[in-house]
């Protein structure tokens, strides 16, 4: 038997992808079967095969030259062909891929180290490949500062590709190649190289420096006194401290302006720690008022640029105030138990004052200038220290004080109740004892004698008398007259009662008396005592006063005015504090408000007033409950000229006034915006509206950046939007929806219409990169979202594209919002709103909710078209403006408050409308009308939530034009800024309700 390699052409080779197995044609003569030795290239001994076809085929899976040895048939052993015995197997070469030499300076460990760069530049790796293309290469990134390790693929058609090399934020990266595959060897799904690198040169690794911020991490404004260094010091918290991100050391140069002077001075400082609170010890603060603090510019160690400033903190306010100071407003040293201490406050509140009385120190802080003490016993009141700007700037106060004297008393007889008959003609003996400090000055009156026939009945008075000049504590007189004595007025040399004596007392020497209580007993002579009534002045005839005794409380009961109103006065008696100076108010309050403060009051811990004025209920003051309906005759005289010249009166008196508190804006609001959402008094001031010229500012800082998006994330999605629509991997159906939305977008405008529009692209490319963000979440442009093209615009209008997709993309990612926005995925929370819409409807408008559960109209017939434009594709553009104001300071409750209002101006009609004009004109979609574009004629449904307005489709009708202004719709209804806001004022809401509402329905977020 023979055997020998087969080859047609003579080559006797073939070629393999590495893995796969070689069958290496034989030709045997002889009897089968046969038994083969053979040898290949890289056997360490010989192998055997068996054989049982004289045309088989031996088969091998290693590369090399195999060499046939010997052959065996079933009967005789046989012999080798010379010329055929060696076939020669190949592999593929794989595919290899490594960083090029111009990709960096390779290092020890065989990694290559890139030069490097500054954070957001862009910077691309060179890797050379062999194999047969088209290449996928597979390779990781780690980041050593999250400790994040990330794979991806690169593909490339040529011999070379260029890795793009992450710069957008600061770190120090490391870049290794996985695996390559190509046509031979293509790369399946997860895989990576087995053993050793691909290649040397595996490893990249790059530093990308932080663009070096500086800013004021907090914008608490900073209180120092006139005259102090600009130092820092204790007290301030995070005020002045400024966060320095980048390379240390920093370079700082900060101006400091006086706006005193208008003087601007500049300093440079050199800053090794991440952290640096403002401290400049030679610069002195020498006038009082605002001061401005603001950083410059900034360096750090790196050769980067800084970043870009605009949104960050760059300056502080520094209030320099004067120092503390204390006036008494009355000029005199002595007082009278009960009688007030008032000092006047200089400074800036909140001050601080510390006094004694009696040797006790106590303390004391008021927001008012006015700061009063009422003593309830004699001592002497000193005040010791005084200081304001958060108990700064303290003064100490020398020769201060105030002697606080007993009001002084007297007694007849005694005390005694005294009955002396004397015959005619005979003298009695009337004893007054005083008490006070001499001299003293009395007045003492005769009344006739009780008889029971006299009770309840007023007595005489037959003669009254004043003394003066007493010096003594005692002083009497003698009478031969029947009647009962009683002292009636009494002064001492610093104190007086009562302080202003009845009309019957004869004049006392031109002085007028200014205090109040004191218990005075009297003697009947020729009676037993009785309780004197004291007469009702004639300026409270009208009101009952009854007083108990001399130096007795005051109490106003309930009585029935002139005018057939009733007044009310309310008790103020409180019982006697350990301070034997009452802490009564620094100033007292004379109307109190028709209703309490809210919890939310500044106000709400404010000592009670001790006085009260009474008034009467004024007309303005009768308030028309929010949730009483309003009646067609209601609408009848909203629709009449004279109210709708009265709306506009008040509409243009609003605007100018909203434009005109732009200085206020300027001073308490754009400083500190965080803060002055706080405010209540700020809030209302929102309310109003925002002056035109900051409203682009004060949405972008109320927003805020929750999302935490980079200040290059516009340009990095707009770059990958456009690189997607060069290649024609930007779905086709989405950019026709896109387009259309855009030339539906405020066509009163006129500044997106696609030919003539000026801001077309700006919004063309907003809507592109919000839809590429869209795609990295999983969601896309879908039709629940047609009208987003609306907010981009609203946000273009107010401010830049890089502020307006920040600005947008954070207001979306509120809850409802997002609900509404994010597709099938959130079906369960929109359904849910719709819910807490019923509910708030059947609350407010019991019979609009009624007839819509009639016809089977829900929420989501006409919600959604309202929320997802936010009210642009129904309301005028001014009036949206102003809603837009308030939404984004309160949050997703507005969205249904306003929601709320609109249907409140349209009740009269969707009382009790036809079930066709609601089910098939009412929520008709927007887009849904029937239209011959060659014949440029429209046949529009009329509709009520969703009406069109008859008059704009008929001016688009005769222009020709197929683009009408949506916000137009309502005006039909007469719908306007000021009747929208007039109804929602009406219109009853509580936060606790929404906030219980939610809670049941969405317990989640």
């Amino acid at each position: 038997p023979e055997v020998k390699f087969y080859s047609s052409d003579g080559q006797r080779r073939v070629t393999i992808l590495e893995g796969q197995t070689a069958s290496l044609p034989l030709r045997l003569t002889g009897q089968a079967p046969w038994t083969l030795t053979y040898r290949g290239s890289g056997d360490a001994r010989d192998q055997k095969a068996t054989l049982r076809n004289p045309n088989d085929y031996l088969n091998v899976e290693k590369e090399g030259e195999y060499e046939l040895i010997d052959v065996r048939d079933a009967n005789c052993p046989g012999m080798v062909v010379p010329m055929e015995k060696t076939y020669t197997v190949e592999w593929v070469p794989r595919p290899t891929a490594q960083f090029t030499v111009s990709a960096g300076l390779v290092a020890k460990n065989d990694s290559i180290v890139r030069k490097a760069v500054c954070e957001g530049t862009e910077d691309y790796a060179e890797i050379k490949l062999t194999g047969r293309a088209p290449f996928q290469i597979s390779y990781a990134y780690t980041s050593e500062s999250d400790k994040r390790s990330d794979s991806y693929t690169l593909s490339s058609v040529q011999s070379s590709a260029r890795l793009q090399l992450r710069t957008s934020q600061g770190g120090h990266y490391r870049y290794q190649l996985l695996a390559v595959g190509d046509v031979s060897y293509p790369l399946k799904a997860g895989q990576q190289s087995q053993g050793g690198p691909i290649v040397k040169g595996q490893y990249l690794e790059q530093t990308v420096f932080t663009r070096p911020t500086a800013y004021f991490r907090s914008p608490s404004r900073l209180s120092y006194c006139v005259g102090n260094s600009l130092s820092s010091r204790v007290g301030h918290g995070d005020g002045g401290i400024v966060v320095l991100n980048g390379q240390a050391p920093f370079h700082l140069t900060v101006s400091i302006k006086n706006f005193a002077n208008n003087h601007v001075v500049k300093k440079t400082v050199e800053v090794k720690e991440h952290t640096w609170k403002v401290d400049f010890p030679d610069y002195s603060l020498d006038t009082i008022g605002p001061t401005l603090v603001t950083i410059e510019s900034m360096k750090d160690s790196s050769p980067c640029p800084e970043a870009d400033p605009t949104n960050l903190l760059r300056s502080v306010w520094i209030d320099v105030a004067e120092t503390a100071a204390v006036v008494p407003l009355d000029r005199k040293e002595d007082y009278c138990v009960g009688e007030p201490i008032s000092l006047q406050l200089e400074g800036t509140p909140p001050w601080t004052v510390h006094y004694s009385f009696n040797g006790k120190v106590r303390e004391a802080t008021s927001s008012f200038s006015k700061f009063s003490r009422v003593a309830v016993e004699p001592g002497v009141l000193k005040v010791l220290t005084i200081a304001h700007q958060r108990n700064m700037c303290q003064t100490q106060l020398e020769n201060l004080s105030m002697k606080v004297h007993q009001i002084p008393s007297a007694r007849v007889s005694q005390g005694r109740s005294v009955e002396d008959n004397i015959r005619e003609g005979d003298q009695a003996t009337i004893t007054f004892q005083l008490l006070g400090t001499p001299p003293f000055t009395f007045t003492y009156q005769r009344t006739e004698l009780m008889t029971p026939e006299k009770r309840g009945k007023p007595l005489q008075v037959l003669e009254t008398h004043t003394v003066s000049g007493v010096t003594s504590n005692t002083y009497s007189v003698s009478s031969s007259h029947e009647g009962t004595w009683t002292v009636t007025f009494i002064a001492d040399k610093y104190c007086r009662y009562p302080t202003n004596p009845p009309d019957s007392t004869l004049d006392i020497g031109g002085e007028t008396s200014t205090n109040p209580a004191i218990e005075i007993e009297e003697a009947d002579i020729n009676d037993a005592f009785e309780e004197e009534d004291l007469a009702v002045p004639p300026s409270i005839t009208q009101n009952t006063l009854k007083r108990e005794s001399l130096g007795g409380e005051q109490d106003f009961k309930d009585v029935l005015g002139g005018d057939g109103t009733s007044t009310t006065s309310e008790s103020v008696g409180e019982q006697p504090s350990d301070d034997v100076l009452a802490g009564g108010m620094s100033e007292i309050v004379l109307n109190e408000p028709a209703q309490s403060p809210s919890r939310n009051s500044p106000n709400q811990h404010e000592p009670k007033s001790q006085s009260r004025t009474l008034r009467r209920p004024a007309v303005d003051d009768i308030q028309i409950s929010p949730a009483s309906p309003i009646t067609p005759a209601s609408h009848q005289f909203l629709a009449d000229e004279q109210r709708a010249a009265k709306l506009k009166e008040r509409r243009l008196a609003r605007e100018q006034a909203v434009e005109n508190s732009l200085s206020q804006w300027e001073r308490d609001v754009v400083p500190d915006i965080k803060t002055a959402m706080k405010d209540p008094r700020l809030r209302q001031l929102w309310w109003k509206g925002i002056p035109t010229k900051l409203r682009g500012k004060v949405w972008y800082t109320t927003l805020g950046n929750t999302l935490a998006l980079s200040k290059d994330a516009y340009r990095s999605c707009l770059s990958r939007a456009k690189r997607a629509i060069s290649s024609k991997s930007f779905p086709p159906d989405t950019m026709q929806m896109l387009e259309e939305d855009i030339r539906s977008t405020l066509p009163a405008l006129h500044l997106f219409h696609p030919e003539t529009g000026p801001m077309y692209q700006d919004l063309k490319d907003l809507l592109c990169a919000w839809v590429v963000a869209r795609a990295d979440e999983g969601l896309g442009y879908v039709n629940i979202v047609r009208g987003a093209s609306s907010v981009g615009a609203m946000f273009l209008i107010n401010m830049p594209s890089e502020q307006a997709f920040v600005a947008m993309r954070n207001m979306l990612e509120r809850h409802c919002l997002r609900s509404f926005y994010g597709g099938s995925g959130a079906k369960e929370d929109v359904e849910a709103y719709y819910r807490i819409f019923d509910t708030l409807l059947a609350d407010v408008m019991p019979k609009v909710y009624f007839n819509f559960k009639q016809h089977g109209v829900s929420p989501a017939l006409y919600l959604s078209d309202w929320i997802v434009a936010i009210f642009l594709q129904h309301l005028p553009f001014e009036a949206c403006s102003r809603i837009w104001d308030v939404l984004i300071l309160e949050g997703d409750s507005f969205l249904f408050r306003i929601s709320l209002a609109i249907l409140g101006v349209m009740e009269s009609r969707l009382f009790f409308p036809e079930r066709k004009e609601l089910l098939e004109g009412t929520f008709a979609r927007t887009q849904r009308k029937m239209k011959s574009i060659f014949a440029n004629t429209f046949v529009l449904t009329h509709v009520v939530l969703h009406g069109e307005n008859k008059a704009a489709m008929e001016v688009a009708r005769r222009a020709e034009s197929q683009i009408v202004d949506l916000g137009a719709r309502y005006e039909q209804y007469g719908m306007n800024d000021e009747v929208l806001w007039e109804r929602l004022d009406q219109t009853e809401w509580k936060d606790s309700t929404w906030s219980r509402l939610i809670q049941r329905e969405l317990p989640d977020i």
